[in-house]
């Protein structure tokens, strides 16, 4: 909440920082869910990955853990029971996107999620969100290059986080001249 508060406090004036290093979506996935479901009574989430074609995404770690915490947050308050997180993966892009089973968004709300304060469903008594997740998380996946959009598909509501792919380079080889470049603490080294 914290995090969310102070990212939407800087939007306004374009000072939020992200970095762009190649980052391993599968374990962001995983971190975002044991610190989302830590709270949650009876926590299941169902974790999928394409493992054939896995390969890191150009994204900010912390910044996508974020983001897939708040749509893990969003689907437990107003979603359904089965709830399922998927990381794909193409040529240019990695995409996670977090579906359940609820009701979803009235089509002619669907636009107004992504903006600051709005929120679709009745407030169930909660003070624990100020209608910001969805906001923040599409703020940070545009500064990272990517997307943050919703849809209905096959009676589920899913959000999809679309951010490109890092280029794979392959590392120098022992005993030649060239010098491995260095990425900033936390980051996934790629290789071929």
């Amino acid at each position: 909440l914290i995090e969310d508060l102070l990212v939407a406090a800087r939007a306004d004036i374009e000072r939020i920082k992200v970095l762009k290093t190649p980052v391993n979506l599968e374990a962001c996935v995983a971190s975002a869910v044991a610190v989302a479901t830590e709270s949650w009574p009876n926590p299941r989430v169902i974790v999928k990955h394409d493992q054939t074609a896995a390969r890191p995404a150009r994204a900010d770690g912390l910044r996508v853990r974020q983001i897939v915490r708040n749509l893990l947050q969003n689907a437990h308050r107003y979603g359904g029971n089965d709830i399922e997180v998927h990381v794909r993966y193409t040529d240019t892009t990695c995409s996670i996107t977090v579906s359940d089973d609820g009701p979803g968004v009235p089509d002619e709300r669907s636009d107004s999620i992504f903006e600051p304060h709005v929120r679709v469903h009745p407030s169930n008594g909660s003070t624990d969100s100020l209608g910001l997740g969805l906001y923040v998380s599409r703020t940070l996946a545009k500064l990272m290059d990517g997307s943050l959009e919703y849809r209905r598909a096959d009676g589920r509501t899913c959000f999809d986080l679309v951010l490109p792919a890092a280029e794979i380079r392959p590392m120098a080889r022992p005993g030649t001249d060239s010098t491995p470049e260095t990425e900033p603490s936390g980051a996934l080294r790629a290789s071929a």
